[in-house]
């Protein structure tokens, strides 16, 4: 006679998430609220690629942490591209693999846009395939809505459209983890 369990365990797939984003746009701080631990260095420059691992809300994940570009053109913009262009190499195989755009949620300008243009282009066309926006500092927000500040400015909708309308807000400063658990599920979905 055959036995068949009552209660279905359902498995997460295994995630990886690359942060790319413009020098302090809280990738280091939203690797470190993704993954529940201080993985990265948080309010110090990162050079190089990071790797942080965990297990998630019953997701294994694997998010990497990039060196932000300059908004300035400044000197290392190439070894920047160099590190975002090699980031993926990171993620463990048999991963989907997806780009999370850090943009903080206080302003964005024309030049915050072709910034995020140039540096993602290392990664090929494809590339806005697999990314989302995460907009940081979402306790800057002040009482509006992330579609108020997405709706006020075309720079913005600009990038938001390109990623199909993917985004998600997180907050760093707390600690709950429905932020993430939103963020995770709205991943799994686009894949």
């Amino acid at each position: 006679m055959l036995s068949f369990p009552t209660a279905v365990t359902l498995l997460k797939p295994d995630i990886s998430l690359i942060l790319l984003g413009r020098r302090r746009s809280g990738k280091s701080s939203a690797g470190n609220t993704i993954l529940g631990t201080t993985e990265f260095q948080s309010g110090r420059k990162t050079v190089t690629c990071a790797v942080g691992n965990g297990k998630v809300l019953q997701w294994p994940v694997t998010v990497v942490d990039t060196p932000g570009w300059s908004l300035y053109g400044l000197a290392k913009s190439e070894q920047v591209r160099q590190q975002i262009q090699q980031s993926s190499l990171l993620c463990p195989r048999k991963r989907k693999v997806g780009f999370l755009l850090t943009i903080p949620v206080d302003f964005f300008k024309e030049k915050d846009r072709r910034a995020i243009e140039e540096n993602l282009a290392v990664l090929g066309n494809a590339v806005w395939r697999r990314t989302a926006v995460l907009f940081t500092y979402g306790c800057e927000l002040g009482g509006r809505t992330i579609e108020e500040l997405i709706m006020n400015g075309e720079p913005l909708r600009w990038v938001v459209e390109r990623c199909s309308h993917r985004h998600c807000v997180i907050d760093n400063n707390k600690g709950d983890e429905t932020q993430v658990s939103r963020l995770l599920e709205m991943v799994e979905r686009w894949w």
